[in-house]
């Protein structure tokens, strides 16, 4: 007991004197430090008990992230990619009919009548103009003109070619010309014969009760 007095003596030199009894609290305290087994440090190669943890907070997240995934991969539409040169977005993909339908603003018969290119900050695209025969959803009626922005990189679609006549799938916006839904979904060419083609992308044939809505 001496020895330890002394050690605190020599740590606090302002506390009792080495050779001074310690209070009962104190001799209580030392009792239990001394009663206590030594400490030992893991054995090399044993699992650490606070790595352990660790390890399970880490797997438990797992499942939670994987939920996550599977939920955003589900709610998510699918994005087809853009082809031509200097392309970098992606437009959304519709793999039925019912949200191809839901996706466009208007849904319209119409030929195309002429097309023309223009900027908009440096940027070129082109601008189709196309006249309404028939309307299934939205504010156009037979006889309305309309025009259509495309990117001056792609390829323009068979039905939007000058003269020829095909059901469109467009955004449409206040000031600004429509837009496909997107290049492969946004437009059917209408045949002679009324029949449809549509993009070699897309899987989505149109209903009889559309196409009927249409007068096709």
């Amino acid at each position: 007991m001496t020895t330890i007095a002394t050690l605190m003596s020599a740590a606090d030199p302002a506390v009792t004197r080495a050779e001074a009894p310690l209070p009962p609290r104190a001799e209580a305290l030392l009792a239990e430090l001394l009663a206590a087994p030594p400490t030992t440090r893991p054995a090399s190669g044993s699992p650490r008990p606070a790595r352990g943890i660790r390890r399970g907070l880490v797997w438990a997240a797992v499942p939670v992230l994987a939920v996550g995934v599977v939920t955003a991969a589900v709610l998510t539409p699918q994005l087809l990619p853009v082809a031509g040169p200097g392309a970098t977005a992606d437009y959304p993909f519709y793999p039925t009919e019912a949200e191809l339908v839901d996706a466009a603003d208007t849904i319209v018969v119409a030929r195309t009548v002429s097309e023309s290119m223009a900027s908009d900050q440096g940027v070129a695209y082109r601008v189709v103009t196309v006249e309404v025969t028939a309307a299934a959803k939205g504010e156009s009626a037979p006889g309305d003109v309309l025009e259509v922005r495309m990117p001056a990189s792609e390829e323009v679609p068979a039905a939007f070619a000058v003269g020829s006549t095909g059901v469109l799938f467009l955004a449409t916006y206040p000031d600004a010309p429509a837009s496909p839904v997107n290049p492969e979904q946004g437009s059917y060419l209408v045949g002679t014969d009324g029949s449809l083609t549509a993009s070699p992308d897309n899987p989505v044939r149109l209903s009889a009760a559309l196409l009927q809505e249409l007068g096709l």
